[in-house]
C-alpha cells in the first residue's frame, strides 16, 4: 500500500516487482491513467483492509498520526511500514501502535511488526 504522496510511484514499483499487486491510496488517483498490477482507492477515515494482512505499507506522514496509527494496524506480521515526511512523533506512534522502530532519521521513519 501506497498512501499520500507515496502513491505517485505506484506504477514504477509495480512494474519492478513481478507478482505483485500495489495498491495506491490517493484522493488524486481518480486523475491518474490505469497501471497495471496497480489498485488505486480513495477512502476515508482509514484504510480499508483488514488488520495484519499488508506485506508493507509506505504512507505521507503529512496525512496526520491517524494514518500511520493506521499503517501500523493493517501491516502483516514480518512486514514493513516507511513513513516520509515523517513528524517529530512518528516512531513514538508506530512503537506505541506494537512496530519496532528499525530506523527514524529526519523525515523518515522505517518500522516492522515482528
Amino acid at each position: 500500500l501506497l498512501a499520500g504522496s507515496a502513491a505517485r510511484v505506484a506504477a514504477a514499483l509495480a512494474e519492478r516487482i513481478p507478482g505483485v499487486e500495489v495498491v495506491a491510496l490517493d484522493a488524486d488517483m481518480a486523475r491518474w491513467p490505469e497501471a497495471p498490477r496497480v489498485s488505486r482507492l480513495a477512502a476515508r477515515p482509514g484504510i480499508p483492509f483488514f488488520g495484519r494482512t499488508l506485506r508493507g505499507v509506505a504512507v505521507d506522514g503529512a496525512l496526520g498520526a491517524r494514518w500511520l496509527e493506521e499503517a501500523a494496524r493493517v501491516v502483516a506480521p514480518l512486514s514493513r511500514v516507511v513513513v516520509t515526511n515523517a513528524p517529530d512523533d512518528a516512531a513514538a506512534i508506530l512503537a506505541g501502535s506494537g512496530l519496532q522502530v528499525l530506523a527514524s532519521e529526519v523525515g523518515t521513519v522505517v518500522a516492522a511488526r515482528g
